[in-house]
């Protein structure tokens, strides 16, 4: 029997920590914890609930809207606090900004390149990738055969960053499944969505104050004053998003997952879990 130890997994966040016993080349037992101790609760001690809603963010870069709103909530509780439906629903509105840009940024530019493999798009042929999206219902806003030419170049130059040390060529070039013209749609589309989860945002940004670490969510309510302006620059984003999450990320989760079918068995617990919106 091995032990082995992986501390910290850094490939997203960083926080983890996995011990494995490996017996005749197979896990035969694991412990997963998260390490990190990040010491929130010791740090608002004695603070203002206003000042705990604007410190608990730095929890995270990405989900700090989350953690701000918890920590409002917690103090309008203790208070016995009723924040205005207007209030309500602006924060809703922050929220759901927030689930866009996360679920954008996971699906794409934080996960796609566990699925989608950049190297074998050097294969494909860019008649048949449109030809590919069409059928597949998914966009084609992006040039493929200037991406291919791109992605050569990148190629050619080897500095993978940590995609280096055989990561495209994993399990002897079996892990990743999807033909190169797929291969090279989605990754156009990995580019495209850097832009989409920036305007995401930018709808945080304007109704927090700025993003990461909005201003605006504070106990009792919010500080965002609508104006005829803002309400319009909100309304072109979210539409933009809508209609490239409708016509680019939904089609092309629905033309990747085929290829990764057995992943929905990965990791499976008791499958009681669901998450919704605030």
């Amino acid at each position: 029997m091995t032990r082995s130890v992986i501390d910290p997994i850094t490939r997203i966040e960083g926080h983890l920590r996995v011990e494995m016993e490996v017996t005749n080349g197979k896990v035969s037992d694991a412990w997963v914890s998260g390490g990190c101790f990040r010491g929130m609760e010791m740090v608002v001690e004695n603070r203002t609930p206003e000042d705990a809603a604007q410190i608990v963010q730095r929890i995270c870069g990405v989900c700090p809207v989350s953690h701000a709103h918890s920590s409002a909530i917690a103090a309008e509780k203790a208070y016995g606090i009723q924040i205005s439906n207007n209030a309500r629903i602006i924060r809703n509105m922050l929220e759901g900004a927030q689930f866009l840009h996360s679920h954008i940024l996971w699906f794409y530019n934080l996960a796609a390149l566990d699925y989608v493999n950049p190297l074998n798009a050097l294969k494909a042929d860019p008649a048949d990738a449109y030809d590919l999206a069409q059928a597949a219902g998914t966009s084609m806003n992006s040039d493929f055969v200037a991406l291919k030419e791109r992605l050569a170049n990148f190629a050619d130059n080897g500095q993978l960053s940590i995609f280096s040390g055989n990561w495209f060529d994993a399990e002897e070039g079996t892990a990743y499944q999807l033909p190169p013209e797929l291969d090279l749609i989605c990754t156009a589309h990995y580019l495209e969505a850097l832009t989409m989860q920036a305007k995401a945002s930018q709808i945080s940004a304007i109704i927090g104050g700025k993003m990461p670490h909005v201003m605006t969510l504070i106990p009792g309510g919010t500080a965002f004053v609508p104006t005829d302006q803002k309400l319009d620059e909100l309304k072109g984003l979210v539409d933009e998003i809508y209609t490239w999450v409708e016509s680019t990320m939904i089609p092309d989760t629905l033309a990747i997952a085929p290829y990764y079918i057995d992943a929905l068995n990965w990791g499976k617990g008791c499958g009681r879990y669901v998450a919704w919106g605030v």
